[in-house]
């Protein structure tokens, strides 16, 4: 048995998986299905792109299906969870996260035909002050559950860069992404600097070489 089968045996078998999504099928033909009930999502104008591993031409057998959604303005997680579930039934086991008010980020997650979607909602002006506030060098490193080392603000400009937009009927994606096609040299500086001085903070550190010393690989994971 192959690395590959054997990650698909353990999906089915651990992760209760029926159908894992193949790299060779299309989720963007998935995404335009799921459209018409993602769009009921919103209350303000918005934006839908795929992104995620499948945006990015890294996908494996395991991945799900990362679908961003982009409004200032959305349903609150507990109808949004409702709405999958009326449309899609039970199976589509729907959990919703993130604090609806106020709204500045938030996710509705289920599964459908087999496959596990992600959809990732982002208030669209806290995009554009992030954008802004990127392009003058300032950068953060913001809490996050799903992120054990923290979201750091700037990864937005990948996302916006990789993803595939699916509908933009506002232009505000093909907007977005048009500002963020060229990296700003304040913000490439303001990186470089930060972790340049946390690298050389690392490099004779008593600590650090006892971790190594000690093979202790939750401590120096996060350094290294």
């Amino acid at each position: 048995m192959n690395i590959e089968s054997g990650l698909r045996s353990f999906a089915v078998g651990a992760l209760g998986m029926d159908r894992i999504m193949d790299r060779h099928e299309d989720p963007d033909l998935l995404a335009r299905e799921l459209l018409p009930l993602l769009r009921r999502f919103c209350i303000s104008p918005y934006g839908i792109a795929v992104g995620g591993s499948y945006a990015k031409g890294n996908s494996d057998a395991l991945s799900d299906l990362d679908i961003y959604v982009f409004a200032q303005q959305v349903l609150p997680g507990r109808r949004r969870s409702e709405l999958i579930v009326e449309a899609l039934g039970k199976t589509s086991k729907a959990v919703s996260w993130g604090r609806d008010d106020p709204f500045i980020e938030g996710g509705t997650d289920f599964w459908y035909q087999g496959r596990r979607v992600e959809c990732w909602l982002r208030n669209a002006q806290q995009v554009e002050t992030t954008i802004a506030s990127c392009k003058q060098g300032q950068i953060r490193r913001e809490y996050a559950v799903w992120a054990v080392m923290g979201f750091f603000n700037y990864v937005l400009f990948a996302d916006l860069q990789t993803m595939r937009i699916m509908e933009d009927p506002h232009g505000m994606l093909t907007h977005w992404k048009e500002e963020t096609r060229a990296y700003p040299e304040p913000l490439r500086r303001a990186i470089v600097d930060r972790f340049l001085r946390e690298a050389a903070f690392w490099r004779d550190n008593f600590h650090y070489r006892s971790a190594i010393e000690r093979v202790d690989i939750i401590y120096t994971s996060g350094i290294v």
